[in-house]
């Protein structure tokens, strides 16, 4: 673990380095607490990017004096965002191609439907933010029981 200011910056991610020292300097000039995230790297040389949460203790002359906090690791928690992000933008994207019908639904409401969807039905936006969709009103009446 490093002792120094110095040392903990050499373990930051250089593109990093300017928010981590802002973050210090504001701290220390309104004794707020500490956050922010940022990579570290590893023993390894790989980066992780963690969020620091910290809490400054200052002694009896004002000067800081003991830092309690916490680093977690959220490398993890990125990347499953960024590919939660990425499939969403590609389901946005087949949703308003309008290649297929496409809707969200529940067994009496049809809530979100794309224009293909409603181009099938002979309906539109208007008639879907009206609640007209329906699926007791959309089935014939030998299907409703399935």
């Amino acid at each position: 673990m490093p002792h120094s200011l110095t040392e903990a910056m050499e373990k930051i991610h250089p593109e990093d380095r300017e928010a981590y020292t802002g973050a210090i300097a504001r701290v220390r000039a309104t004794q707020t607490p500490f956050h922010l995230s940022y990579r570290l790297r590893r023993k390894d040389e790989t980066y992780i990017t963690v969020e620091d949460k910290s809490y400054f203790f200052a002694d009896r002359q004002g000067a800081h004096a003991r830092m309690v906090g916490f680093v977690a690791d959220i490398t993890e928690r990125i990347r499953t965002t960024q590919a939660l992000q990425e499939s969403e933008t590609r389901f946005r994207r087949l949703v308003e191609s309008n290649l297929i019908g496409i809707i969200v639904t529940d067994p009496h409401q049809i809530w979100e439907a794309n224009e293909a969807f409603l181009q099938m039905l002979g309906y539109s936006q208007a008639d879907l933010e009206a609640g007209l969709l329906q699926w007791p009103a959309l089935t014939p009446p030998e299907y409703r029981a399935r």
